[in-house]
């Protein structure tokens, strides 16, 4: 593709993307779907996949939780540290303490448990961010990467 060729074709990718209504908030289905009030913990992880799934994009690689699904399950929120939140409790990882938000009773497990998924989150985070994870896993010849289009 010559340079002419490139920049038609990116204007045109551009024009679409902005001429398509993404989100039409007076859409029955849509208020239907997402017009709720959600009461269980979250955090800037979530946003992504809950965005993703309000425009029906799927969601391969997304770490957190979309919040207007998985009712049932209890959403963790992790923080860089080690620590973490549910609905139920606050753990503090350097000090090994947890705090009872609740008045419900814990599994002998739970805190376990949590600290177990807080670990690995941190660990797959920590590959995507440190040591590029997605860079080896989309580096075959599936990807396309756009800067390199019109080259030969």
């Amino acid at each position: 593709m010559v340079e002419n060729e490139k920049n038609n074709y990116l204007i045109s990718m551009e024009n679409n993307l902005v001429n398509k209504e993404i989100i039409d908030i007076n859409d029955e289905t849509f208020k239907k779907s997402y017009s709720k009030t959600i009461s269980k913990v979250s955090g800037m992880i979530d946003v992504s996949p809950t965005i993703l799934n309000m425009l029906g994009l799927e969601q391969n690689y997304a770490l957190g939780e979309d919040l207007f699904s998985n009712f049932e399950k209890e959403n963790i929120v992790v923080f860089p540290n080690g620590n973490f939140i549910t609905d139920t409790v606050y753990y503090n990882d350097s000090k090994n303490e947890y705090k009872i938000l609740k008045n419900v009773p814990i599994g002998v497990n739970y805190i376990r448990n949590c600290k177990k998924y807080t670990e690995e989150l941190l660990d797959i985070s920590n590959e995507i961010a440190v040591y590029n994870y997605f860079e080896e896993i989309l580096s075959d010849d599936k990807y396309i990467d756009e800067t390199r289009i019109g080259e030969k």
